[in-house]
């Protein structure tokens, strides 16, 4: 009887043994194959809201995959540091940091950041034409500010480049033709923008007659400022757009506009500097704007009405941050690119006491946006909502 439990027991320790040395080798596997790593640039810092919408909206979709991914976070800073030796430094401290950790994916927030980091990662398809030579994408960002200032190779070429944030023409930094870039643009949702700004001139004492696209010379304000022109704004005249470094030559084309009867479309102010070189910050800016443009201001960025602006339409910077969290692990799962998309949700806000000191119709401003928005829309002091409209394409 006890000679029987012997093959018994020797199967149990056997099944034991195979059960211990499959832990050792799961163990080992883990050890072996660590979280994919995921590196976050942003072309400025978390002193501009923007930064933490995409962020929001990036970590909403990262959350329900715990530590599957390895994620860090890089800021060029170039808000507040637009100095052409700072641009350079910031760019090489970003690539220093993807040659140390090496991620197998980047992800990369508004244009300077693709032309810094991006276009240097780029690997071009098979089948794709020869590469253009290649053009000096600093002096190019900073409308020909900054010259001469070239940019070396990568030591380490990222895989996988994801984009979010872009205004311009993806084709200026390569992606046109590349095989691992694929991300999110935020080219203005410019019908709805339009919609809002006649409803404003409308209600207006007297309206305008004109259109001032007034901005500073950010890389964004300069790749976009075309795409404006291309958009009907009638009954207004459009105007040439205006793109200023300074302060003091803010003032003076917002004074330009009021001889000219024009109202201001805003979208990029906050890199204007004081006869010191020092960044004005943006609520003086719009506060100032606000006090002495004749006509109504109206602005195309999601800061717009919190910096004191009367009314704005801008493209959600949470959406951004979600699709663009989304096609990257996506990739990361199943080793494909998924197509590039165009950003949808807009932010529309309106400051309603701004309005009344305006001496504005508000009821017909609600009117209008409950046109553009629906029924859901509520009455406040600051209507401030994200909202996708239907069949309005960027």
């Amino acid at each position: 009887m006890k000679a029987s439990l012997l093959p018994c027991r020797s199967a149990v320790a056997g099944v034991l043994l195979i059960a211990l040395l499959a832990s050792v080798a799961a163990v080992f596997h883990v050890q072996a194959s660590p979280a994919p790593k995921l590196l976050i640039v942003h072309s400025y810092g978390l002193d501009l809201p923007w930064v933490g919408d995409v962020d929001l909206g990036f970590n909403s979709v990262l959350q329900h995959f715990g530590s599957q991914v390895q994620v860090r976070r890089h800021h060029l800073n170039l808000l507040n540091h637009p100095d052409c030796s700072h641009l350079r430094e910031a760019a090489q401290e970003a690539q220093q940091a993807i040659d140390d950790w090496q991620p197998q994916v980047l992800v990369l927030v508004d244009d300077l950041a693709q032309g810094l980091v991006g276009a240097r990662h780029v690997l071009a398809r098979v089948d794709s034409a020869p590469a253009a030579p290649q053009r000096d994408l600093v002096a190019q960002l900073t409308a020909g500010r900054c010259t001469g200032q070239r940019l070396p190779s990568p030591t380490f070429v990222v895989q996988a480049i994801f984009y979010a944030g872009v205004n311009g023409n993806i084709a200026d930094y390569g992606y046109d033709r590349a095989a691992n870039v694929s991300g999110v643009l935020e080219h203005k949702n410019l019908p709805a923008l339009a919609k809002l700004l006649r409803q404003i001139n409308e209600a207006a004492h007297p309206p305008a007659v004109a259109l001032q696209l007034l901005n500073d010379q950010s890389s964004t304000a300069v790749a976009e400022s075309e795409r404006y022109a291309g958009q009907h704004w009638s009954p207004l005249h459009w105007l040439d757009p205006v793109n200023v470094s300074t302060f003091a030559e803010w003032q003076q084309q917002v004074y330009s506009a009021s001889r000219r009867g024009a109202m201001l479309l805003i979208a990029n102010y906050q890199n204007l500097h004081d006869d010191q070189g020092r960044i004005v910050p943006a609520e003086q800016v719009i506060a100032w704007t606000e006090r002495h443009s004749i006509y109504p201001a109206v602005g195309a960025g999601t800061s717009f009405v919190g910096d004191g602006g009367l009314a704005t339409v801008a493209m959600s910077g949470i959406e951004q941050g979600e699709v663009v969290a989304r096609m990257a692990l996506h990739y990361l799962n199943n080793g494909e690119f998924l197509p590039q998309q165009s950003a949808r949700r807009l932010l529309i806000g309106l400051h309603c006491t701004l309005a009344r000191k305006r001496q504005l119709e508000t009821w017909s401003l609600y009117r209008g946006l409950r046109a553009t928005l629906g029924p859901a829309m509520r009455v406040s002091e600051h209507v401030y909502l994200e909202t996708e409209i239907q069949g309005e394409k960027p």
